[in-house]
Parts: C-alpha cells; structure tokens; sequence
C-alpha cells in the first residue's frame, strides 16, 4: 500500500478535524486534501520527470507539497535553503528534476531564484474549488469491461 492511502481516508472520513498547525494558521483535513489535489494537478501539467524538488519554509505547506507528489507517484525531494546557492543548484541538478516549489517570501529572503525549467511559488496558487483530478497523460489502466465489481458488470450490460 502507497503511504499517501492511509492519510486520503483520514482526510475523507473527518474531513473538517484539525490535520496540522503551523505559525499562520489550522489546516482542516479537506483543505489539506484540496490544497494537494490542487497542487498534484498542477505538478502533473508542468513536470515530466519523477522527481519533485520542495523548498519551502517550516509550515503547512511542505505536508501539502508532499502529499502531492505521493498522490502522483512521485518523489518528494526536500531542498534546505541554508545551503549556498552553488550547492543547492548542485542538489537540484543531481535529482534531476524539472520542478521546484517555492515560496515567495522564503526567495525574497535568499535573493536568488534556483534555475531549474519550472519553479512554482506555492503562495501563487489558487487553491479554490475542487480541482480537476483527471491524470492529463495518463492512459486509462482499466476499463469497465474489464472489471469484475458488480457495478463495473452492471455497467457493461448496459453499454
């Protein structure tokens, strides 16, 4: 089982219990859950590769960024900005992503942008409504035929 299950049924079953706090304010279960599905689709229609830099400060914003990318399949890879901008550039350039998600502050503060193909300032987003969840190029895996539930066989007499 993938990590990112246990956390979505949470997030479903109590979906308006407190999931985390952080400095600015309380994240409810269904704004955690929004707020990556938000960001997962993002990440799907700018990112090609299977890696994911995440820099961002200490907040609520790292959980959501990394739900994200396990929701997609994808690698989380954390990026610390102590590091000087040489190394941190190497960092980004050896886990070969094509993404990073920032904040915009936290590159105010370090008076640098890291050069990568997409960087993505997480406090730019809209996190508004519910996103569309479709995988953009992704084929689908199964198909009703093919299924054996009794809705899927339900649904093929039909067709």
């Amino acid at each position: 089982m993938s990590v990112h299950w246990p956390i979505l049924r949470r997030c479903l079953t109590r979906p308006f219990e407190v999931a985390m706090v952080d400095d600015q304010r309380e994240w409810k279960r269904i704004e955690l859950l929004v707020a990556a599905l938000h960001m997962a689709s993002h990440i799907e229609s700018k990112s090609q590769t299977q890696n994911v830099g995440v820099m961002l400060p200490t907040s609520g914003a790292f959980p959501v960024a990394a739900l994200a990318c396990w929701i997609l399949g994808r690698t989380a890879v954390p990026l610390n900005y102590l590091l000087r901008e040489q190394e941190l550039q190497y960092v980004i350039d050896d886990c070969e992503t094509d993404i990073v998600i920032s904040a915009s502050k936290l590159l105010d503060f370090l008076g640098y942008e890291p050069q990568v193909k997409t960087l993505t300032r997480m406090d730019s987003l809209s996190f508004k409504g519910f996103p569309d969840i479709r995988r953009q190029h992704a084929r689908p895996t199964t198909t009703w035929r093919s299924c054996s539930t009794p809705l899927a066989r339900a649904a093929s007499r039909r067709a």
